[in-house]
């Protein structure tokens, strides 16, 4: 059993500090309501909800491929709409300051104090905004761009998707995309890549790799999940794997529940350890029916129907993860590593240092 204490997350005999929730697209919410006038609802709203899940820091989708605001343009500018994301995370910043902070630089990262500020990384889901210009790539940067997954279910200037028939991996351009991530300190998410795509960034990477919110193939086969090769080869970059919770990533038919999630940590950790697994729901109990309803999500909106695995539904859940893996005799190191510390090792890894947290040196 969970509970909360003025120290943490009390998880059967484990007092756990913290939690690296690996994706998130609550600002789809935030930047709804402020459009509509409403002012602090990260702060109001999730905030609460992040401090009921144990969470300390999370990875927050501040654009991408996909449309960040509700609309029925099946191609937004996605440039603009990460402006817009950004602008309106940082007016959230303004105005919770005393509960929100983002994370810049690898001297950032003295964030598992509960109580404290909730850090948040601004991630990129999907390569869009910025196109086929790597100036732009630094301009996000600049603006505190810290995470970008490099596609979503459509193929763009970088790779092709998951989704892609074709399954090209990465392009001329896409090479060069990872070698200035990997110089400015920007941290690589292959989530929703192409195999071939995987195995490309696996190639040419010199950083640690994260799969933010990914499964085991062997367990749900679902193109968006892992085959056992990549899982291989992330963990031997010495990056991390964020146990999703979305239903066609975890089961391919019927009833899911948290035990079916255990199943995909087990597997993993059988496969590279527990050093090389975090948490990645992709939970989207939060975001308007509008933005589900739109046409770039069109396609999938039976998925987004099925209800998330009974016991992890949302984000004040996420305890129930770990005291099924302490159930499952997982310890108290295990746990600490799934929860906050392989997460923090690759931010540590990857992010720039603090003398060079707003810089960019043209290489």
């Amino acid at each position: 059993m969970a509970c909360e204490s003025e120290s943490g997350l009390l998880i059967g005999g484990l007092l756990v500090v913290g939690v690296v929730e690996g994706h998130s697209d609550i600002m789809v919410d935030v930047c709804a309501r402020r459009l509509r006038g409403e002012h602090r609802a990260l702060q109001t709203r999730h905030v609460p909800r992040l401090r009921r899940g144990g969470v300390n820091v999370q990875f927050l989708m501040v654009g991408g491929d996909a449309p960040v605001l509700t609309g029925d343009s099946p191609d937004p500018d996605a440039f603009a709409e990460a402006l817009y994301a950004l602008d309106t995370f940082y007016a959230e910043l303004d105005e919770g300051a005393n509960e929100i902070a983002v994370i810049l630089s690898a001297t950032d990262l003295d964030v598992l104090e509960p109580g404290e500020k909730i850090k948040f990384v601004l991630h990129l889901e999907g390569s869009r905004p910025f196109g086929a210009d790597l100036a732009l790539l630094r301009t996000l940067f600049r603006l505190g761009v810290r995470s970008v997954g490099l596609a979503w279910n459509h193929a763009n200037e970088v790779s092709d998707s998951c989704m892609d028939s074709r399954g090209a991996g990465l392009s001329d351009f896409g090479r060069s995309v990872i070698a200035e991530m990997n110089r400015l300190g920007i941290i690589v998410d292959i989530s929703h890549l192409s195999d071939q795509g995987v195995l490309d960034v696996l190639e040419v990477t010199s950083r640690p790799v994260v799969a933010s919110h990914c499964n085991a193939r062997a367990i749900c086969n679902s193109r968006r999940n892992l085959t056992d090769e990549q899982i291989k080869g992330i963990a031997g970059t010495g990056g991390v794997i964020g146990v999703c919770f979305y239903p066609p990533m975890v089961k391919n038919n019927g009833f899911v529940s948290v035990d079916d999630v255990l199943n995909h940590v087990d597997y993993l950790a059988k496969l590279v350890g527990t050093q090389h697994i975090g948490i990645g729901p992709d939970f989207i109990d939060y975001v308007p029916e509008a933005w589900l309803d739109s046409a770039p999500l069109a396609p999938f909106r039976e998925d987004f129907r099925r209800p998330f695995p009974s016991g992890l539904e949302d984000v004040t859940r996420i305890p129930n993860l770990l005291t099924g893996l302490s159930a499952r005799g997982y310890s108290d190191e295990d746990l600490a590593n799934i929860s906050h510390a392989n997460f923090l090792r690759v931010m540590q890894a990857c992010l720039p240092d603090a003398a060079e947290r707003g810089a960019v040196r043209h290489g």
